[in-house]
């Protein structure tokens, strides 16, 4: 799932079966217009990921990093727009940690992050 302007760099958001970062996006029968609602203020419920002895979440203002093993992930974060606007090699010194993203603008983005092995789990929140 992705969050995306359509058309690209339009003023409306869809919620679209597959991430398109760095591409253009595609508009599908499966894409749903996305509306802010007083429930689900961003909208977007997925805000963790997984992947084989690491994982990756979203808790107020930081990206928070578990890793059962020591490891030097690679955090990406993107825009809607698909422009990368921070990349970060990491050195997990502990099991868990916290990377801070209050200098970021208001926004949707995607948090990619990438192991040694090249393995990805990704992310999408709103700041």
């Amino acid at each position: 799932q992705s969050v995306g302007r359509f058309p690209d760099g339009g003023d409306s958001l869809y919620v679209m079966p597959h991430p398109t970062i760095a591409h253009e996006n595609m508009l599908s029968s499966y894409a749903t217009r996305w509306e802010p609602t007083t429930t689900d203020p961003d909208g977007i419920d997925f805000k963790q990921s997984h992947m084989a002895g690491i994982s990756l979440a979203y808790s107020h203002d930081a990206l928070i990093i578990k890793s059962e093993e020591d490891m030097h992930p690679v955090l990406r974060i993107y825009s809607t727009g698909g422009q990368l606007v921070l990349s970060q090699q990491l050195e997990m010194s502990s099991p868990h940690e916290r990377i801070t993203i209050s200098p970021l603008a208001p926004g949707i983005y995607v948090a990619q992050l990438e192991d040694n092995d090249g393995n990805r789990c990704s992310i999408k929140f709103s700041k």
